[in-house]
């Protein structure tokens, strides 16, 4: 899947089709070319609840700048908050008709950022496991778990499970799905 070609948006399920609206019509995508922006979290792989926001990662080599040119393009946007972190990467969010935009940048390629790989691991997973996997993602999602923690209860992963979830990009498909048979 090429996760930069937004067609997946707009042909995909009713709310991905709305979200792909979204990003036109605030031209976000555009506006953060130069840096790289991926669509990432639950709405691209379709283990969104209703209270999901649009995760946008982008790689920026100048951090400043670009939250400059952040503040200059969404300040006017409901809810508009921004901040840097310590270790040179800067958050942002706002709100756009109801939804929760959120745009986290760091100097680093966006495809080595681990929200990306999560999202990778666990669009693999739910691929390699099917309905079952995706029915028992939303169910713990539904009870207040975020994407990463479900998918760790689900796998029965020991510790963070943000990182015991990286470790999965090493597994072979035969591997994950003998563990997916385990899930009950």
């Amino acid at each position: 899947m090429d996760w930069t070609d937004l067609s997946y948006l707009q042909n995909g399920n009713e709310k991905q089709q709305y979200v792909f609206t979204l990003l036109q019509e605030t031209n976000i995508m555009n506006i953060l070319s130069k840096y790289q922006p991926i669509v990432v979290g639950t709405i691209p792989i379709g283990l969104d609840i209703e209270e999901s926001d649009i995760d946008i990662i982008c790689e920026a080599k100048d951090i400043r700048a670009l939250k400059q040119n952040l503040e200059k393009e969404f300040d006017t946007y409901h809810s508009f908050s921004i901040h840097l972190k310590p270790y040179e990467s800067v958050c942002s969010s706002f709100v756009y008709k109801k939804f929760k935009f959120e745009i986290f940048a760091e100097n680093k390629e966006v495809k080595f950022q681990n929200a990306y790989r999560h999202m990778l691991i666990e669009y693999r997973i739910i691929k390699l496991g099917g309905t079952k996997v995706v029915q028992k993602i939303m169910e713990l999602r539904k009870k207040g778990l975020k994407t990463e923690p479900a998918f760790a209860r689900l796998l029965g992963i020991k510790g963070n499970p943000y990182q015991g979830l990286l470790s999965y990009e090493e597994k072979s498909d035969l591997v994950i799905q003998k563990e997916l048979e385990l899930v009950e």
